[in-house]
């Protein structure tokens, strides 16, 4: 059960009291070597702008030199590049040796969806994910209801927050296919932070009555990618993790 303490429009995750005294923020510095993103998405059944989506993000953190870990679609996008290795999947080789992952595809509050299920099944669970543990920093799944209510506590201290990643940027409710991928990418480059530029292509982007929300630790929840800004050590295991959320 979550229990929500409303505090200036966020919320915390859980039942512990926030004690803002009590924050000590590191920021780490950038060292100039080529930070690392990756892609999956899926544009069938009527998704096409998925795949604008995807490949726009993925060119323009191309020219800013960022190393690309993976770019899969379709059928080449499994959930095992997704799913932790510790649960037979591969993201020791691909979504968690990234700084940066993005999803294009469907999703709900127990997981991500993929097109293929040949090398396992279609779905990585909240029970699949275990990211941070390697390298990521910060995940965007421009999805369904993957930041619904339901599951929030799971997604923030047991696939993120016990292994170190930053943060999640998803949607509460049903979203639109749009080209958030390209507009997300252009305004994290030009240094906005990566929640605020999740929540600016969503306002540009979807219809009114949608939802967007990003969880983070308040340590993280400023981050800008490496080379645009500051950057938050990695969150401790039992660390708070808040929600943030913008209704069009």
């Amino acid at each position: 059960m979550i229990n929500y303490k409303k505090r200036c429009g966020i919320c915390m995750i859980g039942l512990k009291p926030y004690m803002i005294g009590c924050t000590l923020i590191l920021c780490l510095m950038w060292t100039g070597e080529a930070a690392e993103y990756g892609v999956s998405y899926d544009s069938t059944g009527g998704l096409g702008v998925n795949y604008d989506s995807a490949t726009n993000f993925a060119s323009r953190m191309d020219a800013a030199g960022w190393h690309r870990q993976f770019l899969w679609g379709n059928n080449a996008a499994f959930e095992k590049d997704w799913k932790d290795v510790t649960k037979g999947g591969w993201d020791d080789r691909y979504a968690d040796a990234a700084d940066l992952a993005f999803f294009e595809g469907h999703g709900s509050p127990s997981g991500i969806y993929f097109p293929n299920d040949c090398c396992d099944d279609n779905k990585c669970s909240i029970d699949d994910a275990r990211w941070g543990d390697l390298d990521l920093e910060w995940i965007g799944a421009h999805s369904c209801s993957v930041l619904a209510d339901s599951n929030l506590a799971t997604w923030a201290y047991t696939v993120l927050g016990a292994n170190g990643a930053h943060m999640m940027c998803s949607h509460k409710n049903t979203v639109y296919a749009r080209n958030a991928g390209d507009r997300w990418a252009q305004l994290m480059l030009s240094g906005w932070t990566v929640k605020g530029a999740w929540f600016q292509q969503h306002i540009e982007k979807q219809p009114s009555g949608v939802t967007a929300r990003v969880i983070a630790t308040q340590a993280t929840a400023n981050d800008h990618i490496w080379g645009k800004g500051s950057v938050a050590s990695d969150p401790s295991p039992g660390q708070t993790w808040w929600v943030w959320t913008l209704t069009k």
